[in-house]
């Protein structure tokens, strides 16, 4: 019996005795944590404790990120930031070098041309190698790593500009080609603004756009009924929109304007569509090409019997379509058929 309790006793020494920093040394960071841990259940608000089990934390996850394990490696990190918070002095640094480690792992296997997750990995890594920058004190590799990142992007995205431009040439009645390719000059420029030729491709984009006339818009539509209240002024429109376009289009009754003969403006009235109790009334809808939508818009004009010039029908990006009436009083106006 008694050999058994000093073998107990042997046994509870040594533990104790172990150095869990000796552990680190070794590469044995899984059983330092351990230590570590047991050590901070005995003393919580020992700061040089909590430091050490975040830095060992972070030796970890710069084991698993060699081995590729990049989802125990983030475990790691989010452990050790746990105890202290990530701008602490006495971590930051180490913080700083393990997130520019798993950052540059996480670009190289991600993609923003794939898939969701792909896309997702690519923007994770930039973000953590962004945050290296700013964290670290010595940030030399770090803004070298981010630098030629934003440089890889400005010419990706500048290859697409000229590839969109280069269609364009092919095609110049396809003014979206031209609109998307100015889009991908200027991202390259947010990336790198000392790009000389995605500079050169906007400059050129921009005087492009400045001479050419947008194209007609391949979409229409009808008045198909009437309504006008002469006692509360509202006047409302049944409306057939048609898109005979390449892409969808969203529709939205706050996109219709009404004028009249004195071309005063009239925009969707919300409340008086609901306090009227009218079936039908347009809500926001996208509509496939090829396709159409009908709706009723209804205008608070304020005015007996007005006289109607116009409705106008403008897109988010500017683009409108406007349907003329021949100045005559709204309830002279002829419904076009179906």
């Amino acid at each position: 019996m008694k050999f058994y309790l000093v073998a107990i006793m042997v046994i509870f020494i040594s533990a104790c005795s172990i150095d869990p920093e000796e552990l680190e040394k070794s590469g044995k960071y899984e059983k330092a944590l351990e230590l570590y841990r047991e050590k901070l259940t005995e003393d919580y608000q020992n700061i040089d404790l909590r430091v050490k089990f975040t830095l060992c934390y972070f030796k970890n996850a710069m084991k698993y990120i060699e081995q590729n394990d990049l989802e125990e490696a983030e475990r790691n990190i989010e452990r050790g930031t746990i105890y202290n918070k990530e701008d602490n002095p006495q971590i930051k640094n180490q913080y700083a070098q393990v997130i520019l480690s798993l950052g540059k792992k996480l670009v190289s296997i991600g993609d923003l041309d794939g898939s969701v997750e792909m896309k997702k990995k690519y923007q994770k890594g930039y973000d953590l190698i962004e945050k290296a920058v700013f964290l670290s004190d010595d940030n030399t590799e770090a803004k070298e790593v981010f630098n030629q990142l934003n440089s890889d992007l400005s010419e990706k995205y500048l290859q697409k500009g000229k590839e969109l431009f280069f269609l364009w040439r092919e095609n110049s009645k396809n003014y979206k080609t031209l609109t998307e390719s100015l889009k991908f000059a200027e991202q390259s420029l947010i990336f790198y603004p000392n790009n000389i030729n995605a500079r050169e491709l906007q400059n050129n984009i921009l005087e492009k756009l400045l001479y050419e006339s947008p194209r007609e818009q391949d979409l229409s539509f009808k008045i198909m009924k009437i309504f006008h209240n002469t006692q509360t002024r509202i006047s409302a429109f049944k409306i057939r929109f048609y898109n005979d376009d390449t892409d969808d289009v969203i529709i939205s009754p706050d996109q219709f304007t009404l004028y009249d003969d004195k071309d005063n403006a009239y925009i969707f009235d919300k409340e008086s569509a609901s306090n009227g109790n009218y079936t039908g009334v347009m809500n926001r809808i996208r509509v496939s090409p090829s396709h159409f939508t009908s709706g009723l818009l209804v205008f608070n004009t304020g005015v007996k019997n007005p006289v109607i010039s116009s409705i106008v029908w403008r897109n988010s990006a500017g683009v409108s379509y406007e349907k003329e009436f021949p100045g005559k009083k709204l309830m002279d106006l002829i419904v076009e058929q179906r």
